[in-house]
């Protein structure tokens, strides 16, 4: 199967076409999300709990992210999208991920904890 690209799921939704997006932290599922049929793949920062330990999701390092990244990239045909919180370095985080083959790189506009009051 080829690697499907945001253009094609944007070709996709404008067509009234649904898409699978399946969250995935690894290349076994990764594999078994692209078998199953899903189109893209997201890889978030809810990897920091559910795969790491962290007791929140924005002690995930980029150096993780990217590791993550580059497995599920390689298990699968799919689109990834690496979601990550906003930091002030996130337009060079975006770049790093781009690196990784990822198709696109999505930041969320929330503050981090550690950004709160002031």
């Amino acid at each position: 199967m080829a690697r499907v690209t945001c253009a094609d799921i944007q070709a996709m939704k404008q067509r009234g076409e649904r898409t699978v997006i399946t969250i995935v932290y690894d290349y076994t599922t990764a594999q078994i999300a692209d078998k199953a049929g899903s189109e893209s793949l997201l890889v978030g920062d809810s990897a920091a709990r559910r795969v790491l330990g962290y007791t929140e999701n924005a002690a995930i390092s980029m150096d993780e992210m990217i590791l993550l990244s580059r497995a599920v990239v390689r298990g699968s045909s799919a689109a990834t999208f690496p979601t990550r919180r906003v930091r002030p370095d996130a337009y060079a985080e975006l770049v790093r991920l781009l690196h990784v083959r990822c198709r696109a790189g999505l930041c969320r506009a929330e503050p981090l904890p550690s950004d709160a009051g002031g």
